[in-house]
């Protein structure tokens, strides 16, 4: 098993691994965890720690934009509903070619 492996496992029994400092890897809820996958995270803990701060410190938020320019009106009404860089709404825009009405 790799570190990548693990991190899969860990996901599967609904865990969650988070990096706590330098050397410290967090195990949430740790309640889940059986003592003989702690023995696996503990032997790949220098892997996946390496792993969960090259994923943080790599990825970039991803920015959407309209396939057209939206009008005054459209653009009033994402401000209002706090959506204006929402790439939810922008993507649905683009996918459908839709106008926003109110």
């Amino acid at each position: 098993m790799n570190a990548i492996e693990v991190y899969q496992e860990a996901g599967r029994r609904g865990l969650t691994l988070k990096p706590m400092g330098q050397d410290k890897l967090a195990v949430i809820p740790a309640r889940l965890c059986s003592p003989e996958f702690v023995h696996t995270l503990r032997t790949h803990k220098a892997g996946l720690l390496a792993l969960l701060s090259e994923s943080k410190t790599t990825r970039t938020p991803e920015v959407v934009r309209p396939n057209r320019p939206l009008t005054e009106r459209e653009i009033w009404l994402l401000r209002r509903a706090g959506a204006e860089n929402d790439p939810i709404i922008i993507t649905a825009l683009n996918l459908f070619n839709s106008k926003i009405v109110g």
